[in-house]
Parts: structure tokens; C-alpha cells; sequence
């Protein structure tokens, strides 16, 4: 079945109503947000979470994040245990499922498998479904708390009955018979619940707001169509993209606004012509995208109005204004106007025409017949979307063969097929050993701004024929890029033959215009096509400790990155834990102890968790932070690099005494507390400290450390005792030993210093007795002179001079008297 590019009718809405990147103020008592829980699901890195419990945990953490737009959410579930179900084909083509596959039994404990493989089987898909069903409904029994008063939550599809709804809030959990449904896909049952939330709005007599979570473009499509039902809804949004490589794309469409800028006609037949132009389970017509079918039906709306009829029981007026809008797809000049109504002879008009190409013919009769059959169904069931137990018919009444999407393709017989093939193909040069085409990504990546080859296999032969053509186009409009070696856009393109069979195309610096779209190879009769979109951005939290050093008082700072996006989202939840058993520290800002936490939204992708007054019960864990469904973790260790608790006054004791035998003085250092093992040493020429006794606890130390000094280096001197400890060095004290010396002075003195002092004080006593000798012969003179006085000077000189005789007299007694 060909596929088609859906997102294309997307873009042609965002034409017609600019999407906003933010939604405008509004009551969020009166906003309702629906989700589709799967493809939320899918979205999660199972990678980063162990067990399904943790699972389940990080899916309530973003759910817990919703209640900040809207104090009513619902998710709503797709249904994997119908068992006739058109779906299935389409969903085993998206999956690859193989007939190996394991089915797991989902349980709290259990480590989640590969995620892939687990997802590809329908049975893991709904016992996960039912899984989280169970395990969000028991954790907010068991935390009250954790639902607000007035918020509301919805879950359809995820309990052991499918068609089961349940309703959520502060006070209980009841069933809620409203929304029991029999639907099978999320896509309808979501609208299902927009048109109850609008009912409730008209019972409280209020206007409010619906938001809906999801970029498929038929959740979209029934939102035109059924949006003129809701009455009390003054805003209709629809929340579309996701983080890219480059920017952030999510945005948000006005449906309330598209449908006032839209005719009428176009939002009530839209699912039909949706249906009719390509669809999970219908055919895509070849050559025509979901671009020229929206621009025919804006162009000529009022021809096309009975497609609304699509659906219905009158099987026969459905095929005939179905008919007429894929003629007018194929034949938009309307120069064949009059075989609009014979799709046959429309094909052999535009085969026999020059302008028109034999590959873009519209389908045969019998073929068009199934395939309106198939598109009436599906519109069927997207009209009864309001319904919560609508009666389908069985699809064996639409031309299904099986309930695998194996549909009936044409009536024709296998023989005329055959010869038609060969006798409308008479231009293209056979190659009778071509068996098939395949077309695959040769780069590691598809970014934008980086270059991508692709490379077309074919299947068969040994080495390319130059002389078949081949051919490179994109888009469901068949836009030709080259052909033969010959390139529209040199700039942009270029085109490699490649050894043994295969050849290449290398699209030169991909943009946003050269991404989800389909490309396709052709060499000969036959082509591969495949649709080439951004890759997902691999978006990981990293967690790292800010601080050097780790203080014992002092505070430090954890900061979790948000790889993958430039700014943090505030509707995505932020929290903080820690320990084994995940105790909560901060929940989007809130602190369970604002005296020891804070955290801090920091600019661009971080946001950082300070921890203060830091004990031993904050190091030596492991602390995590998560950002929506990711999470990082980081485990605080202590040791000698990163973690210094330094000695205090409290916690040391310096001792020092004297060792009379050994003429020493030992100093002793105790710490209390310390970490890590100090290295202490006093600032003269000595040795360092030893360590005479430690004991290790598990985040300090107690030990004391000795260091032995000869008494002569240390007596009547001061010195500091400092100690390098991690990487920082302190001084722990100040010690002068000059008193504690000098009481032990002379004891100590050796017996030749006692000789020289006895020497040294007979000398002195000598030299004075000269001394008071030449005193005495100096008086005698004076009192000779006393006889002979004489007048002037000379008596006042000699009452000075004898005046000073005595003084010196006086002294020398004293002296000797003391010797």
C-alpha cells in the first residue's frame, strides 16, 4: 500500500492560521488537556529508567507537570486487543514484528527489556497499558496529596476492560460510565472526551479551553470537523512538534481560529478527503500529495459538497462524488471534463496525451471502487467519533479481505491486470532481470545543515546499465531532482553511480524544506521510495558537582544540564532526590526544607540544587535530577581530592614538655575531628609530625601526631605549627618555649662553662681593687691641695673635682663589697 507524507494537510493549516509558540493566559479550572498516552509512551528513553516501576514513575512526574495549564487531564489509550481490526496490518508495518517475538509480563519490579522489540508486540503494548493504569491509580490512593483539590484526571484505556474510564481527584477514584468506549484508536476516543469536557463546561454555564496533545495530523483533522459541536468552547488548541537538533518546534495550533477562516464545507467533508488522498489504511494516490489535494478542494468547495456523504449507507452516491473529486486530482485544467464521471476513459485520454506522463495515470475503475470502499469506512468510523459505542459494520462488507489490511485491490483479473501493464508501459525501456528496488540512508544522521546520501539498491542484476534510465524525485508531487545523470539543481544535488548496482543521490546542506518528505528512486520499470525525516534529538541530562572542595559547615552546588535543547521548559517537571530509597527534596521549584535546599532555574539548559550547612548525611549518596521522563545521576564521594573537614580550635590540642635525660622537648598535636590526613610541620629546621595513634570513622579522623625537638633549637624562640591538609594549608598554633627554658638554664650548663665564668669574676674583682687603689692615692693629692687653696677658678675646679672623687669612691666600695 503506498504512504503518503500526512504532515503535508498540516503545513497547509499553519498557512491558512499561524501557530503560536506559547499558549495565552486563561483559567485553568476551566482547561482541559487531553493526551494520547501511547504515543507519550513510545516518546520515553526506556534506557534511563531500570524497572517498569520507574517507569511508571517518570510517566506520573510529567503527568504531574500537565496540572500547571489545566486542572483537568485526561490520557486516553489505544486498544490492542480487538482482534478484527484493519489497524493491525499498518501497526506490524511500523513495528517490524517478527514471528520471534517475546511477550514479557510486566510487573513493578521487573527491568524493562528492549524497548524496540518489547513495543512491536501488541500483548507488551497493552499489559504495559494496563500496567500504568494499575500502578497511577494505587500511587495516588497511597499519596492523597499528590492530587490538588480541584484537579481532575482522566484515564481511558489502561485497565483490564479497555472500554473502562476512570476519574481521578483529591477525594476519590470512580468509574466514569460517560466515557466507557469501544473505540480502538486513541484518535477518535480523544475527541470523544473533548465533546465531554465541553458538556460539563455547558453544565457549569461556563466558556473554557481544550487542548489536545498530538502532532498526528487525523487527530487534527477531526478536530476541524467536529469543533462546530462545541458549543462552550471559546479555545480549541492543538499542541504539535517536538524538540529539534536545532530549535524548539513544538507550537500550538488555533483550531478555534482555522475553522473561522475555513468554508464550512471544507471542515465537514475533510475526513472523507483525508480518507479518500492517502491514510494509514488506505492507498495514497501516485503523484498526488496531500498539498494538491487540499488546494483543488479550497479552489472548488462547492463542487465537492456531497463528499460529506462519504460513510453513509448509500454506497452508490459515495463512489460517484468520490469519482468525480479523484478525476478533478487528476485532471485539475479540467481539460477532460467530460470523462470525469468514466474514470476508464479519463485514463486512456491522459495516456494519449503528450503533456501527461503514463506513471500518473489515476487508477482503473474496478481498482478506484475498492479503494472508495476503504476511504468510506475509515470515514465511517471517524464520523462516529462522538459516538462511545458506535455500530460499525464488518469490514468484509467494505471489500476486506482479511482483518490484516490485505484489502481487495482491483476486481480486474490477474490476466488483464498483466496485459494492461504491458500495454500502457510501452515507453519505458524493459529490463526483464530486475527483480526490485530498495532505497536506503547512507549517512550516520540526518541533520539540518549536514549533507545525506541516499542510495538506491536494484535488486537482480550485477552492475547499473547506463543505458536504463534513472531517475530521483521527492514529494507525493513527483518533483524530479534528476534524471540520467542530469541534476536541476547542481547546488544542491549531486548524483553518483556507484560500483556493481547500485547509484546514489547526495542532497548538499539539508534544510527543513528537504526533511519529512518522500523521496524515490527509479531505474526502469520500477522505483523504491522512502521517507526521510529529522532524526530524534538525543536529548540526556548530565548531573556534576560545582564546588572543589566539600566543606563540613559550608554548602555545595549541584547543576543538571539539559542536553539537547538550548532553554528549559517551565511545563516540564523539575525535581530533585536523593538516596536509594529517591526521597524528594524539591519538586518544580518547591523545597521540603527551605533552611537546607534551593534550587536555582539558571540560564539556557541548567538548573542547580544548593545544598547548605552540609553533614555526613549529605555526602557519600547519590543524589538525581530528572527533567521530565530523563534523569541523571551523580554519587557525592568523599576523599582527599574533593572533601577537606579542617581542624577548628574546639577540635585541637597542642601539649608540649621536657625531657631532662634526653635534652628534648616534645610536642603533640591531637585532632578530634579531621579530614583528610593532615601533614604538619612547625617553621624552622626540623622534620615533620609523626603520627603516634589514628582512628578512622566513616567521614573523619581522630589521631594525634608527635614531633621530638633538641632543647638548644627550640628554647627561647617562637614558632608556628601549620598543616597541609587536601589541598589547602592551615595553621592549628603558636607556641614560645622561652620561660619553660630558662628555669633549667644553668643546671644543665657543662662544667667548663663554670670554669670561664669563675675566671671571668676574679678578673673583674682584680680590676677594681686597682681601681680603689688609684682612688686612694688620688685623695691623698686633694687633701695636699687643700693646704695650698688658691683664689678664682681654680677653687671652684677643685670643690668639682673632689666632689666627683667622692662619688667614685662611693661606687667602687659598693662593688667590692658585692664581690
Amino acid at each position: 500500500m503506498r504512504k503518503c507524507c500526512k504532515s503535508d494537510l498540516v503545513k497547509q493549516f499553519e498557512n491558512e492560521v499561524s501557530p503560536v509558540l506559547s499558549l495565552p493566559d486563561f483559567d485553568p479550572s476551566l482547561t482541559t488537556y487531553i493526551r494520547d498516552g501511547m504515543a507519550i509512551v513510545q516518546c520515553m528513553d526506556a534506557k534511563k529508567h531500570k524497572t517498569f516501576g520507574d517507569l511508571a514513575l517518570a510517566y506520573y512526574n510529567y503527568l504531574a507537570s500537565c496540572f500547571k495549564k489545566a486542572h483537568t487531564v485526561a490520557d486516553v489509550f489505544d486498544r490492542y486487543d480487538v482482534k478484527q481490526s484493519i489497524k493491525s496490518g499498518e501497526r506490524e508495518r511500523r513495528t517490524k514484528v517478527t514471528a520471534h517475538a517475546k511477550v514479557f509480563q510486566v510487573i513493578e519490579g521487573r527491568n524493562v527489556p528492549d524497548w524496540k522489540k518489547f513495543l512491536s508486540v501488541k500483548e507488551n503494548k497493552q499489559a504495559l497499558i494496563k500496567f500504568f493504569g494499575d500502578f497511577l491509580v494505587k500511587f495516588i490512593k497511597s499519596n492523597p496529596l499528590l492530587v490538588l483539590p480541584g484537579h481532575t484526571y482522566y484515564m481511558a484505556g489502561s485497565f483490564e476492560d479497555p472500554e473502562i474510564a476512570k476519574v481521578i481527584s483529591d477525594q476519590e477514584v470512580v468509574e466514569c460510565p460517560e466515557l466507557f468506549s469501544t473505540q480502538e484508536e486513541a484518535d477518535t476516543r480523544m475527541i470523544l472526551q473533548a465533546l465531554h469536557a465541553d458538556k460539563r463546561l455547558k453544565e457549569i454555564g461556563k466558556k473554557g479551553r481544550i487542548i489536545i496533545k498530538s502532532s498526528d495530523t487525523d487527530v487534527i483533522v477531526l478536530c476541524i470537523h467536529f469543533f462546530k459541536q462545541m458549543t462552550n468552547t471559546s479555545e480549541f488548541w492543538i499542541q504539535m512538534g517536538n524538540i529539534g537538533t536545532i530549535k524548539d518546534n513544538r507550537r500550538f495550533l488555533p483550531i478555534h481560529q482555522l475553522c473561522s477562516s475555513l468554508h464550512e464545507i471544507i471542515c465537514r467533508v475533510l475526513p472523507a478527503v483525508h480518507a479518500l488522498s492517502g491514510f494509514d489504511t488506505t492507498s495514497s494516490l501516485f503523484g498526488i500529495g496531500k498539498k494538491s489535494v487540499y488546494k483543488v478542494l479550497k479552489d472548488a468547495v462547492l463542487d465537492f459538497s456531497d463528499l460529506n456523504n462519504l460513510g453513509d449507507s448509500d454506497t452508490e452516491t459515495a463512489i460517484l462524488c468520490s469519482r468525480r473529486f479523484v478525476a478533478r486530482l487528476y485532471d485539475q485544467k479540467k481539460k477532460y471534463a467530460s470523462c470525469h464521471q468514466d474514470i476508464n476513459k479519463l485514463r486512456v485520454k491522459l495516456a494519449t496525451s503528450k503533456d501527461s506522463s503514463l506513471v500518473r495515470l489515476p487508477p482503473s475503475e474496478a481498482a478506484l471502487r475498492q479503494h472508495i470502499l476503504r476511504a468510506s469506512f475509515q470515514t465511517k468510523i471517524w464520523h462516529d467519533s462522538c459516538l462511545a459505542k458506535p455500530p460499525l459494520p464488518s469490514p468484509l462488507e467494505y471489500e476486506w479481505k482479511s482483518f490484516k489490511v490485505h484489502c481487495i485491490l482491483s476486481t480486474l483479473k490477474e490476466t488483464c491486470q498483466q496485459i494492461f501493464f504491458m500495454t500502457s508501459c510501452v515507453r519505458v525501456r524493459e529490463n526483464h532481470n530486475v527483480k526490485s528496488l530498495s532505497i536506503k540512508i547512507a549517512s550516520d544522521a540526518v541533520l539540518i545543515g549536514k549533507d545525506i546520501v541516499l542510495t538506491c539498491t536494484v535488486h537482480g542484476i550485477e552492475n547499473i546499465d547506463r543505458k536504463t534510465t534513472r531517475q530521483w524525485s521527492m514529494g507525493n508531487d513527483d518533483e524530479l531532482l534528476c534524471y540520467n545523470g542530469r541534476i536541476n539543481n547542481r547546488r544542491k544535488y549531486k548524483e553518483n553511480v556507484l560500483a556493481a548496482n547500485e547509484f546514489s543521490l547526495t542532497i548538499i546542506n539539508v534544510t527543513k524544506v528537504d526533511l519529512n518528505v518522500l523521496y524515490q528512486c527509479r531505474y526502469g520499470f520500477d522505483a523504491a521510495s522512502k521517507f526521510i525525516e529529522e532524526d530524534e534529538p538525543i536529548l540526556f541530562l548530565s548531573l556534576r558537582l560545582v564546588n572543589d572542595f566539600i566543606i563540613f559547615g559550608g554548602y555545595i552546588i549541584l547543576t543538571c544540564t539539559v542536553n539537547g535543547i538550548s532553554a528549559l521548559d517551565s511545563d516540564v517537571t523539575r525535581q530533585w532526590s536523593m538516596g536509594s530509597d529517591d526521597q524528594l527534596l524539591s519538586y518544580n521549584g518547591r523545597i521540603n526544607n527551605h533552611r537546607k535546599y534551593e534550587e536555582t532555574i539558571l540560564p539556557g539548559n541548567e538548573f542547580s540544587l544548593r545544598i547548605f550547612n552540609v553533614t555526613e548525611k549529605d555526602v557519600n549518596i547519590t543524589y538525581r535530577c530528572r527533567y521530565g521522563f530523563d534523569s541523571a545521576n551523580t554519587f557525592i564521594e568523599m576523599n582527599e581530592y574533593n572533601y577537606v573537614n579542617p581542624p577548628t580550635p574546639k577540635s585541637t590540642t597542642i601539649t608540649y614538655f621536657l625531657e631532662k635525660e634526653m635534652d628534648t622537648i616534645n610536642i603533640s598535636v591531637y585532632f578530634k575531628r579531621v579530614f583528610p590526613l593532615p601533614n604538619c610541620s612547625v617553621d624552622i629546621d626540623a622534620p615533620n609530625f609523626d603520627i603516634t595513634d589514628l582512628r578512622e570513622y566513616e567521614v573523619v579522623m581522630e589521631l594525634n601526631l608527635s614531633l621530638r625537638l633538641q632543647r638548644r633549637v627550640t628554647c627561647n624562640r617562637s614558632f608556628n605549627i601549620s598543616c597541609h591538609i587536601g589541598r589547602k594549608q592551615y595553621d592549628v598554633g603558636y607556641l614560645t618555649l622561652k620561660d619553660e627554658c630558662s628555669l633549667e638554664h644553668v643546671e644543665g650548663m657543662s662544667r667548663a662553662n663554670i670554669i670561664m665564668i669563675i675566671l671571668l669574676s676574679a678578673l673583674v674583682v682584680s680590676v677594681i681593687w686597682i681601681l680603689k687603689t688609684v682612688l686612694v692615692i688620688a685623695k691623698s693629692f686633694v687633701l695636699e691641695g687643700r693646704e695650698h687653696q688658691m683664689e678664682g677658678k681654680w677653687v671652684i675646679s677643685y670643690t668639682k673635682y673632689n666632689k666627683t672623687l667622692i662619688e667614685f669612691e662611693t661606687f667602687f666600695n659598693i662593688k667590692s663589697n658585692m664581690f
